[in-house]
C-alpha cells in the first residue's frame, strides 16, 4: 500500500496534486453528482465536468486520501483548475455537516476557491439518511455560504435536475429549489437552474431521447445523461456573468449548445432538429 501511494505521488505533478496556485471547484453533491469511476452503467455528472475546462487530455485523477473517512474524494487536475468530487450517495445538508466532511472542505479552502453545491435530492426521501425540513435546509445552505466566504472563496448553488416521469419533466423536490433560489438572491449567490434547464432541454428532446439518460430507477444517470448534466452547468458557467474568473477557462465543443439550452422552454418539440441535439454527442 505504502508502494502505491509512492507510485501515485511520482505520477502525478506535484503543483496538480496541491493545487496552491490554481483555482479549485470543490463539489458537494449527492449520487447525482457523484463519481463512479470504472462504472459504465451509471455516471454522476461530478465526473464528467473536468471534460468541458481547457486541456482535459492533460487531467489527472488521484483519490484524495485523508480528507474524510465517510466520502471517497477524487480529484480531476487540469492545466487550469482542479475539481474535487466530495459528492456522496444518499448525502443531504445535514449529512455534510454530521460527518464533517463541510468541515474537512472549508480548511482546504483558498481565496478564488469554488464551492458547488447541488444537494436536494435526499432532504425529503432519505431512507437510512438525515434529511431536512425547508427551513432546516435554508438554515445549512445559510450557513455553508457564510463558511466558505470567509475563506474568500465563492459559492455557487445548483438545483437538483429532474427524476424521469411518465409525464412531463419537471425540476425536482420543488420546495427546496425554490428555497435554494430565493437564498440565492438574498445573499446574491450564483446559482445555476440545473433542474430547471435540464428539465427544458429533456421536455424538448422527447421522452424517447431523454429516458436514455437515466437508469432503471428513474431517478440516477446514464454516462449519457451525466455527460447532458455537465454540458448544461458548462454552458451556464461559461455564460453567467458571476462566474467570469473561471468562465473563461470553460471549453465548449457545441456551437449552439448555449442557444439551444436557453430556448428549450420556448421551442416546440416539432421545431427540434438534429443539429440542436448535438448536445448528446459524445464528447
Amino acid at each position: 500500500m505504502f508502494l502505491s501511494l509512492v507510485l501515485i505521488t511520482c505520477f502525478i505533478p506535484k503543483h496538480n496534486l496541491h493545487a496552491k496556485s490554481k483555482p479549485t471547484i470543490y463539489i458537494m453533491g449527492d449520487s447525482i453528482a457523484h463519481s463512479y469511476e470504472g462504472n459504465r452503467y451509471q455516471n454522476g455528472w461530478g465526473q464528467m465536468l473536468y471534460r468541458y475546462f481547457k486541456h482535459p487530455s492533460k487531467k489527472r485523477t488521484v483519490h484524495v486520501k485523508g480528507a474524510s473517512d465517510y466520502v471517497d474524494v477524487i480529484r480531476y487536475n487540469t492545466p487550469e483548475l482542479s475539481i474535487e468530487n466530495w459528492a456522496k450517495n444518499g448525502a443531504s445538508v445535514a449529512i455534510y455537516d454530521k460527518y464533517g466532511m463541510f468541515q474537512a472542505i472549508q480548511k482546504k479552502l483558498k481565496k478564488g476557491d469554488y464551492v458547488f453545491i447541488q444537494l436536494g435530492h435526499n432532504e425529503v426521501y432519505t431512507q437510512w439518511w438525515t434529511g431536512s425540513t425547508v427551513s432546516e435546509y435554508r438554515t445549512y445552505l445559510i450557513n455553508y455560504i457564510k463558511k466558505i466566504r470567509s475563506k474568500k472563496a465563492k459559492p455557487v448553488l445548483i438545483t437538483p435536475p429532474p427524476v424521469n416521469t411518465s409525464g412531463k419533466y419537471i425540476p425536482y423536490v420543488p420546495q427546496y429549489r425554490a428555497a435554494m433560489i430565493s437564498i440565492g438572491k438574498k445573499y446574491k449567490v450564483p446559482l445555476i437552474d440545473l433542474g430547471k434547464k435540464s428539465a427544458d432541454y429533456f421536455n424538448l428532446i422527447g421522452k424517447k431521447q431523454a429516458r436514455n439518460m437515466y437508469v432503471k430507477d428513474n431517478m440516477h444517470f446514464t454516462p449519457k445523461g451525466a455527460t447532458t448534466l455537465a454540458k448544461i452547468l458548462s454552458v451556464e458557467i461559461k455564460y453567467k456573468s458571476q462566474l467570469k474568473p473561471i468562465s473563461g477557462k470553460v471549453s465548449l465543443k457545441t456551437n449552439s449548445l448555449y442557444k439551444t439550452i436557453n430556448k428549450a422552454s420556448k421551442l416546440k418539440t416539432k421545431k427540434y432538429s438534429k443539429k440542436h441535439g448535438s448536445i448528446c454527442k459524445k464528447s
